[in-house]
Order: structure tokens, then C-alpha cells, then sequence
């Protein structure tokens, strides 16, 4: 059963495979500079459209399947028009920041960016 919360207009939920289009879409030169870790983009770039495909649903199988096990927890937020319109990743042990602090990154898809 999928583990969503809403107020209606938006809905925070666990991350889904069938979100690939959306999330491959995303994967722009903004969020690359902005999320990513340094390499990161090189090896990414490297790789061809099929092998990038391949990647991005590995990922986000692996988001879904480890969703509530934590120490990560990747969101998926979906408008009332729209789903897969940012990203929300909520990590607890991530290596970059003090102990007992979270890590919280988000990125909103290209064509939902700066619309509030």
C-alpha cells in the first residue's frame, strides 16, 4: 500500500518506478549543479540514453523498495495537474553532515519551477 500524505492540492508520496520519464526529464543542467556531488555529472554524462534509462530505474526501484527502512527516504510531490513535479530526499546519515543532523535536498522538475 502505497504511503502518501495530501491536503488536497498536494500530495507528498514515495518515489515510483513509472515516475522515469519525469525524473529523466528533470535531470538538468540546474539540478545537476545544485544536487549532485562532484563526478557525479561525468559519470552520468558518460554514460548512453539506454544505460541512463537503465540507471534512473534502478534508482528509483531501490528508493521504493528501501522506502521506510531508512536511514533514507525519498519523496515524490504531485500537484493537483501534475505528478513528479519535485523531489524531496531526507537522508539521516548522510556522511556530509554532523551526527544526528538530516540531510534534506530537494529540486523541483524544470516545468514546475518558480510557480510558488
Amino acid at each position: 500500500m502505497p504511503l502518501e500524505y495530501t491536503d488536497g492540492v498536494v500530495t507528498i508520496r514515495r518515489q515510483r518506478v513509472e515516475d522515469l520519464d519525469a525524473d529523466l526529464e528533470a535531470k538538468d543542467d540546474e539540478q545537476i549543479n545544485w544536487l549532485w556531488l562532484p563526478g557525479q555529472r561525468e559519470l552520468w554524462e558518460a554514460m548512453t540514453p539506454p544505460e541512463q534509462r537503465a540507471h534512473a530505474t534502478r534508482t528509483l526501484a531501490a528508493r521504493r523498495d528501501s522506502f521506510g527502512t531508512g536511514p533514507k527516504w525519498c519523496f515524490s510531490v504531485d500537484s493537483l495537474d501534475a505528478d513528479y513535479v519535485a523531489y524531496i530526499d531526507c537522508d539521516l546519515a548522510n556522511e556530509h553532515v554532523p551526527a544526528g543532523e538530516a540531510n534534506i535536498s530537494y529540486a523541483s522538475h524544470p516545468a514546475h519551477r518558480g510557480r510558488g
